[in-house]
């Protein structure tokens, strides 16, 4: 009972909402320019972070320019080892409900010289949250969380699944740390 409180006073008090910070635009993503000769460094430096942090590649696309993650579980209150939530109010929430990230590094010329001078570099964290529609609450002190035996036949005619992922926001945080990481292990490379 006092875990279930102090839980509940935590999300309180943390404001986990699921609408972004008014500061931080969803939209416009956060580019920083690299020179042409520091493409591959780049890309490499970006990497060896990722697979640093524990992200696994789903796609190393060297000659687009293009990094991609599977998604990784975001780590709970109890996981203060993990980087990956940089505010309290992430970590809350992604101890109240199941939140993954997929990270997107792309490399894509600035200038339209051929060849290219300068590359833009661009870090985008995707934060998505899983809905169990067929979940609920029973009031039981034995199992809080029961499940329906079967979908119901509105929903499999209508081809709606039991359990999805939904995109909720990019975590700008986390972008920033991680662009910040390249940048750094790209500068302790040369």
């Amino acid at each position: 009972m006092r875990s279930l409180l102090a839980l509940m006073l935590l999300a309180v008090f943390t404001g986990c909402s699921a609408t972004p910070d008014a500061a931080t635009p969803q939209t416009q993503r956060a580019i920083t320019p690299v020179p042409a000769d520091q493409y591959h460094a780049t890309l490499a430096a970006a990497r060896t972070v990722l697979t640093d942090l524990g992200y696994t590649l789903d796609r190393d696309d060297h000659r687009f320019g293009i990094l991609t993650t599977r998604p990784l579980d975001a780590a709970t209150l109890a996981e203060v080892w993990r980087p990956d939530n940089r505010s309290a109010g992430l970590a809350a929430e992604s101890t109240l409900s199941e939140i993954r990230r997929t990270v997107r590094v792309t490399l894509t010329p600035l200038t339209r010289s051929n060849p290219p001078t300068h590359f833009a570099l661009a870090v985008e964290v995707e934060l998505a949250r899983k809905h169990a529609p067929l979940r609920y609450l029973n009031g039981s002190a034995r199992t809080v969380f029961a499940t329906l035996d079967d979908l119901p036949t509105e929903w499999e005619a209508r081809g709606l699944e039991p359990e999805y992922w939904q995109p909720v926001r990019r975590d700008a945080t986390l972008e920033a740390h991680l662009t910040e990481r390249i940048l750094d292990r790209l500068a302790n490379m040369s």
